[in-house]
C-alpha cells in the first residue's frame, strides 16, 4: 500500500457520532438481511473508512477482529477509488465485501500501490465474476455439530454472501453426503435455521433393515398387548437392543 491511501480526508468522529450513524446503520439495513447485504456492506465499509478510528479502535467497537476491520476499511477505500471513475458497466449496487475481496486476492500480491491493485480488480469485475470458492467444508467444519445455527449465524462466522451458503446448504439437503455430511433446514419466523451431521460412517439399507426389523417388530407386538400382559422386561430388552445398534453404528 501507498503512503497516500493511508491519509484519511475526514476529520476524526466522536464516539458518540460514530455510534449514532451505526445504529442508523442496522436500523436502514439490519444485520443480516440477504437481499440489503451489499448496500449493508458498502455503508459499513464507508463508514469506517470515514471515521478516523484505527483498526483496533474499530475491532473492539464492533467485537471483530482486526483482520475483519481491515477487509471492510480496504473495502471502503475501494468505493472512495470507484467515485473517480466514471464507468456505466460498473454497478456498485451489487457489490459486496466478499465479491469485492474474491477479486483483491486474484491480483498481484507484491504489488504495493493499493489503487494500482484496485485498477486490477476493476478490469476483472467487468470480466465477469470469478469462480466462487467452495464453502461447504467450511460450514461442515464449524456447525457440523447436530445442532441448529440461523442462517445468519453462519454467514458471519464463515464470512460469505448469504446467497451463497443458501446455495451451498440446498445442496447439502438435496445430495445427502455431499461434503461428508447430511443437512435439515427447519422456517424460523421469516428465516431459516440448519442443522448438520458429519457422515462419518455409511450403514448399508441391507443392515438397517435386518438388524431392526426384529427389534421394530417386537415393539409393534408389546404395543398391541393390554397393560395385564404387556411385558416391561420385554421392552426393554428390545430398547436395550436398540441402544446397542446406535452405540455400534456412531461410535
Amino acid at each position: 500500500m501507498n503512503a497516500s491511501s493511508n491519509v484519511v480526508p475526514f476529520g476524526r468522529m466522536s464516539s458518540a457520532d460514530y455510534e449514532r450513524e451505526r445504529t442508523a446503520l442496522r436500523e436502514t439495513y439490519g444485520n443480516s438481511s440477504a437481499a440489503a447485504g451489499a448496500k449493508r456492506d458498502q455503508a459499513l465499509a464507508r463508514l469506517f473508512y470515514r471515521s478516523g478510528w484505527t483498526q483496533a479502535e474499530l475491532a473492539k467497537a464492533e467485537r471483530k477482529s482486526e483482520g475483519w476491520v481491515n477487509q471492510r476499511l480496504r473495502f471502503g477505500r475501494f468505493l472512495d477509488f470507484l467515485t473517480g471513475v466514471r464507468n456505466p458497466e460498473i454497478a456498485p449496487v451489487e457489490i459486496t465485501e466478499g465479491r469485492f475481496r474474491r477479486y483483491w486476492e486474484r491480483t498481484d500480491k507484491s504489488e504495493t500501490n493499493e489503487r494500482a491493485r484496485f485498477v486490477v480488480v476493476l478490469r476483472l469485475m467487468l470480466q465477469g465474476d470469478p469462480r466462487r470458492p467452495k464453502i461447504g467444508p467450511m460450514i461442515v467444519e464449524q456447525f457440523g455439530d447436530g445442532e441448529w445455527h440461523s442462517l445468519a449465524t453462519i454467514a458471519e462466522a464463515i464470512e460469505a454472501p448469504e446467497e451463497h451458503i443458501v446455495e451451498t446448504l440446498r445442496t447439502m439437503e438435496a445430495l445427502r453426503g455431499t461434503y461428508g455430511a447430511r443437512c435439515e433446514r427447519k422456517k424460523v419466523g421469516t428465516s431459516s435455521s440448519y442443522r448438520i451431521f458429519r457422515q462419518t460412517r455409511t450403514i448399508s439399507s441391507a443392515e438397517l433393515k435386518t438388524k431392526l426389523t426384529p427389534l421394530i417388530e417386537g415393539l409393534k407386538a408389546e404395543g398391541k398387548k393390554n397393560m395385564a400382559t404387556m411385558s416391561p422386561g420385554t421392552v426393554a430388552h428390545l430398547a436395550g437392543s436398540l441402544q446397542r445398534l446406535l452405540d455400534e453404528w456412531t461410535e
